[in-house]
């Protein structure tokens, strides 16, 4: 197996306060690593940085051996981030919006995520409609359009009652086995 991420001595100040410092890990291909921490331990900003939201002041990140501040649109193409809240256009249909992600990405809208992920009734209704786990599962289906190498997802079953939660954590490894060698890394 080869890295899919490898973080080296990161370090990441904001505000004048040191919120990153010298973290360091390797994960594999196939892997899937979930990140703990306290609240406001820096989780959602080490996936910031990851996913080229954030610049970070020293240290590397290496994607699938690219690294990130050097080869930013090719570390993008294989990147896949779902961070803090759920955005989607609401007064469309999740239909529209998984249309206008696919246009953007270049991914295509697949019945069978549509299935696996049980959004098939939501897909007519307008995004202003959802609950907010129907929402942040539409996020998951247009962060997924265009099947990316790595999946980063920041606290994926926050909104989620317990049973699509373990369905969305059975989800995510029936992907992984789909895709074969891909990476998934979430807080």
């Amino acid at each position: 197996m080869s890295a899919a991420l490898t973080v080296r001595s990161l370090a990441k100040r904001k505000g004048g306060k040191e919120i990153l410092r010298g973290v360091n890990f390797t994960i594999e291909e196939g892997e899937i690593v979930g990140l703990a921490g306290k609240n406001g331990a820096g989780k959602s900003s080490l996936l910031k940085c990851i996913s080229g939201l954030w610049d970070y002041r020293e240290g590397e990140i290496v994607l699938f051996g690219k690294d990130r501040r050097r080869e930013r649109r090719a570390c993008m193409r294989e990147l896949g981030a779902l961070i803090e809240y759920p955005a989607l256009f609401p007064d469309e249909t999740l239909l529209a919006n998984l249309q206008t992600f696919a246009a953007l990405t270049g991914g295509k809208i697949s019945s069978d995520l549509v299935s696996l992920l049980g959004m098939e009734e939501a897909l007519p209704r307008k995004v202003s409609a959802l609950s907010s786990g129907m929402r942040q599962k539409g996020c998951l289906l247009a962060v997924l359009l265009k099947s990316p190498r790595l999946l980063l997802l920041d606290e994926p079953t926050s909104m989620l009652d317990p049973e699509s939660a373990a369905s969305l954590r059975s989800a995510v490894r029936e992907l992984r086995e789909r895709g074969g060698d891909r990476a998934h890394f979430g807080a």
